[in-house]
């Protein structure tokens, strides 16, 4: 090329450069009208010259990431109050000249957003991300994240900050199908991890017919669970199992409406089941060392009645061996030296929360011979907690050792 014709292809190129910088700060503009922005930047570390060829091949690009914007928005929707409902912003990772500079804060790029959806419309059911896939092993959505550094890769990570809003959402229709499915591979990996802030739930599942959650280990444990308060807390699923008349199978636990829990031992409908615990159950049984809560020649616990048909309140825990709150105790009454005075006489022992005497005797005991026998006893509740009454039919004193509890 001759010295005479470089001034000309100069002056050409700086029209065309001048063209073309109108037409970006057309589009910029328009798209600002429209809140779509588009950022460029080079990939991090990268020297490029600085040239009008560099400039003019720099607003091109620009001049083509602006159309291709625009028409993007233009084809979301022809209302402004949704022209920026939906977007995707796409960065690759470290060599590829279209990083965007959203993803260069780390030269490492461990917080690169390969995909980035975002939704702010006022119209419902708007979607950052949409992925939908009808093939036989297809998927909508795959993430797979690989940490280039100290830190931890997520695939998949789904946010929400709306009252009613969902991170990740999946809906499975056909009769296998995963809504959400997760593959861990590591020692202490998280197929699908689950974060709830504050009072918001990390993880829900609802199903109509199906399983709502299906967890399953070929080598380990199918499920771990932990929590500050309970690892676990179950729902009501109605009435009593034993009145129902739906298929139930070995392994299935439940509460009722009462607060009783039920397992299931023998497929059936209802199948056969046990009742494992609830207010009307008395617990596990604990025994213990034997000890003396009651001795009245030493007024210990209580005192010797001093009339006949007398009613004594007792309390059914020592505050150390005994809980403070046991639903039954079990031990042993010795009636010691009584008198004979004639009669019958015998001793009933029995709840505190009964307003009055079951006519039955845990014990008689002739005059003048001492005598004694083993017990079991509920323990009242509220303002009767772990108390237990005796009904002495003649005076006499008496010991009450215990050997165990319920709880």
């Amino acid at each position: 090329m001759s010295e005479t014709t470089r001034p000309t292809e100069l002056t050409e190129l700086n029209k065309r450069l001048e063209n073309l910088q109108e037409t970006v700060t057309r589009l910029q503009a328009q798209l600002s009208e429209r809140s779509v922005t588009v950022t460029t930047a080079t990939t991090p570390g990268e020297a490029r010259p600085t040239s009008r060829r560099r400039l003019l091949r720099q607003a091109a690009i620009g001049a083509a990431a602006g159309m291709t914007a625009l028409g993007a928005a233009s084809m979301i929707s022809q209302t402004p109050a949704a022209e920026a409902a939906q977007g995707v912003f796409v960065g690759n990772y470290p060599g590829d000249s279209t990083v965007s500079a959203e993803n260069t804060a780390s030269s490492n790029i461990i917080s690169a957003n390969g995909i980035y959806g975002y939704t702010s419309g006022t119209a419902g059911k708007l979607k950052g991300v949409y992925g939908k896939s009808d093939s036989v092993d297809g998927i909508g959505v795959y993430g797979a994240g690989t940490s280039q550094a100290s830190g931890a890769a997520v695939g998949v990570q789904g946010t929400s900050n709306s009252s009613s809003g969902m991170g990740v959402y999946g809906i499975a229709g056909g009769e296998t199908a995963n809504g959400v499915r997760g593959e861990a591979s590591g020692d202490f990996a998280a197929a699908v991890y689950a974060k709830g802030s504050l009072k918001a739930a990390g993880l829900v599942a609802t199903s109509v017919e199906g399983q709502a959650l299906f967890a399953n280990s070929t080598n380990f444990y199918g499920a771990m669970l932990g929590g500050g308060r309970a690892a676990i807390s179950l729902f009501s699923s109605g009435a009593k199992p034993t009145t129902r008349s739906d298929k139930h199978t070995i392994g299935e636990i439940y509460r009722d409406s009462a607060g009783e829990l039920w397992y299931c031992v023998a497929d059936g409908n209802p199948g056969l089941w046990r009742k494992m615990s609830g207010p009307s159950t008395s617990g596990a049984m604990h025994i213990i060392d034997p000890i003396r809560i009651v001795d009245t020649r030493i007024s210990k616990g209580a005192k010797k009645p001093l009339s006949d048909n007398s009613i004594t309140t007792i309390l059914g825990t020592d505050g150390d061996a005994i809980p403070s709150n046991p639903t039954a105790i079990f031990g042993s009454i010795d009636i010691i030296n009584p008198s004979n005075p004639g009669g019958i006489p015998y001793a009933t022992i029995y709840s505190a929360n009964l307003a009055s005497t079951p006519t039955i005797a845990n014990l008689v005991y002739p005059g003048g011979i001492s005598t004694s026998t083993t017990f079991a006893v509920s323990l009242g509740t509220g303002a009767n907690t772990a108390k237990f009454k005796i009904f002495l039919r003649r005076p006499t004193d008496f010991t009450i050792d215990i050997q165990g509890y319920y709880l």
